[in-house]
């Protein structure tokens, strides 16, 4: 059994196209262990390492009446150089989610790629990344599971909540 978490999944297209504005960096960058496009999404709350069965579905099912949105990816950040992220931006809707799941940390990102090397400074290296940016639609959360497919990691669908109209 993997770690369990509720995500918003970003949609394959936008995944690979942020992917395509990024491979010049990657590729100039060795030490960075780059995050497939199939496996772009936002955590907003981590449950790790249980059974399916101790979720509290019932914030979930909250969560659920908040209306589909709009979310705009814009731009690069960085988590204590370890961490080469896009940032993601409705914070009226990311507050709500906040409130009703009290996840134990909130910072709403996509993780694009991993530093392996202390010399590599990600605050250096993500002002050379101009216009990232896109929009799409969430219209449903997913709970996720992390699970290793022989030496890649993937994450697996569980079950979708569908966002209200």
């Amino acid at each position: 059994m993997g770690n369990l978490f509720l995500g918003i999944k970003v949609p394959l297209k936008i995944s690979k196209e942020i992917y395509a504005k990024l491979l010049p960096l990657f590729n100039k960058c060795k030490a960075l262990k780059i995050e497939s496009p199939q496996n772009y999404h936002l955590t907003l709350k981590f449950y790790g390492n249980i059974s399916k069965d101790k979720i509290d579905f019932e914030s979930i099912k909250k969560c659920q009446e908040i209306k589909q949105f709009d979310l705009e990816l814009n731009g690069l950040g960085q988590f204590n150089n370890r961490i080469l992220f896009v940032k993601a931006s409705h914070i009226l809707v990311f507050n709500k989610f906040e409130e009703l799941l009290k996840p134990d940390k909130f910072a709403t990102h996509i993780t694009v790629a991993r530093n392996s090397s202390s010399n590599l400074n990600l605050k250096l290296i993500i002002n050379d990344i101009k216009d990232l940016k896109a929009v799409f639609t969430v219209n449903k959360l997913y709970l996720l599971e992390n699970v290793k497919i022989g030496a890649k990691k993937s994450y697996v669908s569980i079950q979708d909540f569908p966002l209200g109209k």
